[in-house]
């Protein structure tokens, strides 16, 4: 089970998961996605910019 925001699945959604998420929407070399379903913050079956932003905001309250 995944946490939500936790995009590199290491238990936590922090910066580190920002910025992975970013690299991947940029298509920056290697950017892996352990827990992509987290990433959907959005909910709405894709990775964009929406769900970028809803994971900064998460992380920052």
């Amino acid at each position: 089970m995944w946490n939500l925001g936790d995009v590199n699945g290491d238990k936590s959604a922090n910066i580190a998961d920002a910025v992975l998420l970013q690299k991947w929407l940029l298509n920056k070399p290697d950017p892996d996605l352990t827990e992509w379903t987290a990433a959907d913050i959005y909910e709405d079956g894709k990775l964009n910019v929406y769900d970028l932003t809803l994971l900064k905001q998460l992380i920052t309250e």
